[in-house]
């Protein structure tokens, strides 16, 4: 608990004249844990204001990020639908086969294609 000035200059003058009775020594260690909690109390207000800030900044991060993901693919979608249904290319060197089986599909589906598979 921490004391106040004010309080121990208060205490002090007290046992320069007189002791301090047990009702203003109890009021006067009353006063001091509840500055001490107020304290604590504000200290955890601002504490969960710095860290609600830092989530909104993690949620937008994420959602910049799920934008940017969107969009690469959906050029990848496009890129994927030019090579197969444009060019007729398939399967073989040189062309889908280095991409593993769930990304053509996830791919195709951002450009508004098949459904992605789960995974």
């Amino acid at each position: 608990m921490e004391v106040r000035g004010s309080e121990r200059d208060e205490a002090m003058s007290h046992t320069d004249d007189k002791p301090l009775s047990k009702q203003s020594a109890r009021q006067l260690a009353r006063r001091a844990a509840l500055d001490a909690q107020a304290k604590m109390r504000a200290q955890r207000v601002e504490r969960e204001k710095r860290l609600s800030a830092r989530g909104v900044e993690v949620m937008v991060a994420l959602a910049q990020r799920d934008e940017l993901v969107r969009r690469c693919e959906q050029r990848a979608g496009e890129a994927l639908h030019q090579m197969t249904a444009v060019e007729g290319a398939g399967p073989g060197p040189g062309t889908v086969e280095r991409v593993d089986d769930r990304r053509p599909c996830r791919v195709r589906h951002a450009r508004g294609g098949l459904r992605p598979v789960p995974g």
